[in-house]
């Protein structure tokens, strides 16, 4: 639309108002009337550069909101995931030290038991020579 306005005004020789009565008609040379031509479309071609920004921006807003949103659950996830490894290695630990204490009972019990072994042994030696 713009273009073709462009291309009629700038074939005429003079550029006038015409919204105004035809008593006060202002003229200008064919030369500005080019260059207002110019700069209009010149004007018009800002705009859409304009708008065409504007929804970039846009789409690279809502793309940081989106990649704000899933750092977000990342954290959460790794947060989890480290207090999952603390209590992990909480449980390893104490599993560990259950593990030491049945060992240490084990080995009294066999030493107890090895030592009864041994006393009935001389208890029965000492049994038969008597």
């Amino acid at each position: 639309m713009s273009l073709l306005a462009t291309c009629l005004i700038t074939s005429l020789l003079t550029f006038s108002q015409t919204d105004t009565g035809t008593d006060s008609l202002v003229c200008i040379p064919a030369k500005h009337a080019r260059e207002i031509a110019k700069e209009l479309t010149l004007y018009d071609l800002c705009q859409l550069e304009r708008e065409s920004l504007q929804k970039d921006t846009l789409d690279l807003r809502s793309i940081i909101i989106q990649k704000d949103s899933i750092i977000k659950i990342k954290t959460s996830e790794i947060t989890l995931l480290d207090s999952s490894l603390v209590a992990s290695s909480q449980l390893n630990a104490t599993l560990i030290t259950e593990k030491q204490v049945l060992e240490d009972k084990v080995d009294k019990v066999t030493s107890q038991r090895n030592l009864a072994g041994g006393l009935s042994l001389v208890l029965t030696i000492l049994l038969a020579l008597l």
